[in-house]
């Protein structure tokens, strides 16, 4: 997600808050004990800590910051996967029984998409509601299509945010790609949340 638009989700949440590789088969070696190397699918890892679990493919590489004990944080913790053509967080807020005003985080994320300097052409898309309650009822805050005139791509972004009354947390997912959205994007974050289990559900 653009820095500045996550920044300012950040300080609306806060406030509310209070607080492929190649192999070539059927090839054969001069030496029967040696094989040439060949990759595999990526099959799914089960990422469980801080209350809640989910399931993301081995390819990507994960990186977790727990920002709980610091003050100053505005988010609890992240975990961000990193792969070829896929960039995605999912961050998570204690609300202190203040549930998040989608609608109004919605609106001050497109706008903050469209006063951003640094990209042009962009495209933000309604809100829509997945029928699916998992972990509490999971938003997607839509779809956004930019230029990044920094990096030179063209990027979609699917981001999915979510009240969780139990917890009383709000997690949120974010998915920047080249891929297209109506294909690729939507049906990753599908299965992101579709995946996502809290340990007192």
């Amino acid at each position: 997600m653009k820095l500045f638009s996550f920044f300012v989700l950040c300080l609306i949440l806060g406030v509310v808050a209070v607080s492929a590789g190649c192999s070539t088969p059927g090839e054969k070696t001069a030496s029967p004990q040696t094989e040439i190397p060949t990759q595999s699918p990526p099959t799914n890892i089960t990422y469980q800590n801080h209350g809640f679990s989910f399931m993301y493919p081995d390819n990507l590489v994960m990186t977790e910051h727990d920002t709980s004990g610091d003050k100053t944080a505005l988010w609890d913790g992240e975990v961000h996967l990193k792969g070829e053509s896929e960039n995605t967080s999912i961050s998570w807020m204690a609300m202190h029984h203040r549930p998040p005003d989608i609608p109004t985080v919605y609106e001050s994320l497109r706008k903050s998409f469209q006063q951003d300097p640094g990209i042009s052409d962009v495209k933000f898309y309604l809100l829509e509601t997945y029928p699916t309650k998992t972990c509490g009822d999971a938003t997607m805050i839509g779809h956004v299509s930019f230029y990044d005139k920094v990096r030179k791509l063209q990027t979609n972004e699917g981001i999915m945010l979510w009240y969780h009354p139990k917890q009383d947390r709000t997690y949120f997912i974010d998915m920047a790609s080249g891929n297209d959205y109506k294909t690729s994007i939507r049906e990753t974050l599908a299965g992101y949340q579709q995946s996502f289990r809290c340990a007192d559900s």
